[in-house]
């Protein structure tokens, strides 16, 4: 029987018996069959419909004591489908567990588990099976299990004894002859108008859609705008030298962050180089040397104001060109000595912030010559590069000749560069020789690159170099430096200043010092640098705080506006001195520095006998502006008063 069975299921599987099934005629959405051919005859259970599946080895009595429970109903021994439809949907799950019908316990043997019902009616209906239809059905199932005597039929073929073919007598394909895919015709535009028409959003969407997306582009617009106006302007506001943030924000946040006085020179120069090699460094806009207004004559050249810058501030050439855009029309950078020195032991500059004064005792410290002179050729070079000249020998010679139309040492017009050099301080000062040979090895190395070589004999921090002013040590000394600079291998030869101390005043001194400078045919004096001795406190009867009046008790050179009168009775010492030797006014050129701060003072140097007003202390206390500030201070008063005559036209030769 289960080997029937078996083959009974295997029949309901395939196409012919499902075909049968799910004729359209039978009008059932989900059927079922359960095929079963027994021997005896059919059960069909009482009451709650179950559905009972025996193995072969199924325990006999419980069979029995089953269909004594029941009521039987005999049938003939055939097939007997039942079908389940889904026509009346109840609540139960799809699948349960076996369930006996009655109270009594499982009987044992028989192997429990899921059966899957279909949500059925509470009658089921038997599905009409003609006599004609049973007998195709097993007609079937017994063709189906009877072996195919076609297989045997089918031998396997032999593909040594297939011919192989002839791949030269295959014709070979004209591309010619292909026909060429024909583009999909246009269509026509009143067809893509109308597919644009239907498939065209409402007009109420496309403009509020529109309308939003115009005012997103506007606010962008108005931000890119705005961010870029800001920029610019902020770019412009803090890169000009009138801005006041320099002088009330920039410096007092250096000296406050910056304790050390010379710290804050080096962070300060520092960001000023930086600033330069991007573009972004503070520079006098305007132009306003162009009117001409304070131009003067000296060496030969016309400057564009009259205003310097002393040295100290850079002292190993690295940033000349940002001292430059300042708007000074003169930059002194140094000291410098033959060989490197580190100068005295730190600390060793200190401010006195009630009178914008310093004490320094640097002590000529230096990078030496030999590097200094490197800075200032590569500055030619870049200059020439960024010029379009090109680079190599020639080039630089014939900048250094004057044919570029500029000077030779600011590589800017109306503009001149000073060298300061000093000894060696372990150089002995008994040995004159050899001290002349220490500057006249630093003017070998740098003027070339210099438009002004200044020779300091005046510096109070470097022991034994003011006992030098003396007119004998002078005269040879200055007679090398002269003879070195005539000797320089350009065109235009550096002028020569020697700078004096403005501690020597007495009338034998000071005369002392222009015999040498006549002597030795210099070209001029620098008047001025700091002092040993300590002013008086500005305004008078002010009263310093401890701090700063400890401060005042330490060694070094003083510098600050109590310097100013001071410096303006040496100009006018040095100029009575220096006409009554030479042609009155005209002789000998004098730069004036020390403890000028105003536009005023420098027209008060100016009319005194000078050609230049230096500043530096002014310069630290007052940020990048000062030089602006004091050229602006300058023109007003001359506005006003009138009152320099020939400042602006005095010849200096």
């Amino acid at each position: 029987m289960s080997r029937l069975s078996f083959t009974a299921r295997a029949a309901l599987r395939s196409p012919f018996a499902q075909s049968l099934v799910l004729r359209p005629s039978l009008r059932y959405n989900a059927v079922r069959f359960d095929l079963n051919i027994r021997s005896k005859s059919t059960t069909t259970p009482v009451g709650r419909e179950q559905e009972w599946t025996l193995s072969e080895g199924a325990n006999k009595e419980v069979v029995a004591k089953q269909r004594e429970e029941k009521t039987v109903t005999t049938e003939p021994a055939d097939l007997v489908v039942r079908q389940r439809t889904n026509t009346a949907i109840t609540a139960e799950p799809a699948e349960v567990a076996y369930k006996p019908q009655s109270s009594t316990a499982e009987p044992t043997g028989v192997p429990v588990g899921p059966v899957r019902q279909s949500a059925v009616s509470r009658s089921p209906q038997k599905l009409p099976w003609s006599a004609d239809e049973i007998q195709m059905l097993q007609d079937h199932i017994a063709t189906s299990r009877a072996p195919d005597s076609r297989i045997d039929e089918i031998s396997t073929p032999n593909l040594n004894d297939m011919p192989k073919p002839n791949l030269n007598d295959v014709p070979k394909p004209n591309l010619n002859d292909i026909p060429k895919p024909s583009l999909p015709e246009k269509r026509p535009a009143d067809v893509i108008a109308q597919h644009r028409t239907d498939s065209a959003p409402p007009a109420a969407t496309t403009i509020s859609a529109d309308t939003r997306s115009a005012w997103t582009r506007l606010k962008n617009l108005f931000l890119g705008t705005s961010i870029i106006l800001g920029l610019t302007f902020s770019y412009l506001y803090i890169s000009d030298t009138r801005a006041g943030v320099h002088r009330w924000v920039v410096i007092p946040s250096i000296r406050y962050f910056f304790r050390d006085a010379e710290d804050a020179h080096e962070f300060g120069n520092n960001i000023l180089k930086a600033l330069y090699t991007f573009g972004l460094n503070p520079r006098e806009r305007g132009n306003a040397d162009s009117t001409g207004d304070l131009r003067v004559e000296v060496f030969g050249q016309t400057l564009d104001n009259p205003i310097g810058i002393s040295a100290g501030l850079d002292k190993h050439g690295e940033i000349p060109n940002p001292l430059f855009d300042l708007g000074p029309a003169l930059v002194e950078i140094g000291g410098t000595t033959p060989q490197p020195q580190e100068g005295n032991p730190k600390p060793r500059v200190f401010r006195i912030p009630s009178q914008n004064a310093i004490i320094n005792r640097y002590g000529l410290n230096s990078h030496g010559a030999d590097h200094v002179a490197m800075q200032l050729r590569q500055r030619l070079r870049e200059w020439a590069h960024r010029m379009g000249y090109g680079s190599g020998a020639d080039v630089e010679r014939m900048i250094l000749d004057g044919e570029a139309g500029v000077p030779a040492g600011s590589l800017r017009p109306g503009k001149l560069l000073a060298v300061q050099v000093a000894k060696n301080k372990n150089t002995p000062d008994s040995d004159i020789d050899a001290v002349r040979a220490d500057y006249v090895y630093c003017v070998e190395r740098l003027a070339r690159y210099a438009d002004v070589i200044v020779v300091n004999v005046s510096s109070p921090n470097t022991p034994g170099l003011r006992d030098l002013q003396k007119s004998e040590p002078l005269q040879h000394i200055l007679r090398g430096v002269v003879s070195a600079a005539r000797a320089v291998d350009r065109k235009v030869k550096p002028a020569v200043m020697v700078k004096v101390s403005p501690d020597e005043d007495s009338a034998d001194e000071v005369r002392g010092i222009c015999d040498a400078v006549y002597a030795a045919d210099v070209d001029g004096i620098i008047v001025g640098n700091t002092t040993k001795k300590r002013p008086n406190p500005l305004p008078a009867g002010y009263t310093l705080p401890d701090a700063e009046a400890q401060t005042l008790l330490e060694m070094g050179g003083y510098s600050g506006p109590q310097m100013f009168e001071r410096t303006l009775a040496l100009v006018k010492q040095y100029r009575k001195a220096l006409d009554q030797r030479g042609p009155v006014g005209g002789g000998k050129a004098i730069f004036a520095t020390g403890g000028i701060t105003s536009g005023e003072q420098a027209l008060e140097v100016l009319n005194a006998g000078a050609s230049v007003a230096m500043v530096y202390t002014a310069l630290v206390y007052g940020g990048v502006g000062t030089i602006t500030r004091i050229k602006d201070e300058m023109r007003q008063r001359m506005r006003g008063s009138r009152a320099i005559g020939d400042v602006g036209e005095a010849e200096v030769v």
